[in-house]
């Protein structure tokens, strides 16, 4: 899903592809003993006081190496071909891979890691599996903006310490003339 402030932009375009050979059709990636079928949900927002827009995608890849490099590799591809406009991208999401990797090399060829070029940012797992591990497995990514922060959200919330598996995280990015 892709929640936006509607008060400051609108909605222009928005589709979903599925991270499989077959991208149109809802199905599994190419490892389908992984047994889940992974997508990417884009949208094209404008920015209502500039009319300036912004390519916004959110995933979640799969478990299996294989389907990574491919999912990344097709989301690479799909950012080129779907953002006509050569808006500034962010690309969001569970990526199932632990920083560093390489499994995230056509993105790191494309974007910047919010978590590595913003000023403030931190070096906090987002990955706990309730309390149990520590690992960096979820990512923003950024093109045409200027970063400013990355925040790992791992406070308690009415005294519950997790609330979900993965820590929150978001980002502050400056939209630049």
């Amino acid at each position: 899903m892709i929640f936006w402030k509607t008060s400051e932009m609108s909605l222009v375009d928005w589709g979903t592809f599925w991270l499989s050979p077959t991208p149109e059709i809802p199905s599994m990636g190419w490892d389908e003993a992984e047994g889940y079928k992974r997508c990417a949900t884009w949208a094209v927002l404008t920015h209502k006081k500039t009319g300036k827009g912004v390519f916004f995608v959110n995933t979640h890849l799969g478990l299996v190496a294989e389907n990574r490099k491919n999912g990344v590799a097709l989301i690479a591809s799909r950012i080129r071909t779907l953002n006509t406009s050569s808006c500034p991208v962010v690309l969001v999401g569970d990526f199932n891979a632990t920083w560093p990797t390489t499994d995230l090399d056509a993105l790191d060829a494309l974007l910047e890691n919010l978590r590595e070029k913003a000023p403030q940012t931190d070096r906090t797992g987002t990955y706990n599996s309730f309390g149990s591990k520590k690992t960096i497995i979820d990512y923003i990514y950024y093109s045409g903006l200027k970063p400013l922060k990355y925040h790992t959200i791992n406070n308690s919330w009415l005294g519950v310490r997790y609330i979900s598996d993965h820590y929150p995280i978001s980002g502050i990015l400056e939209l630049t003339d």
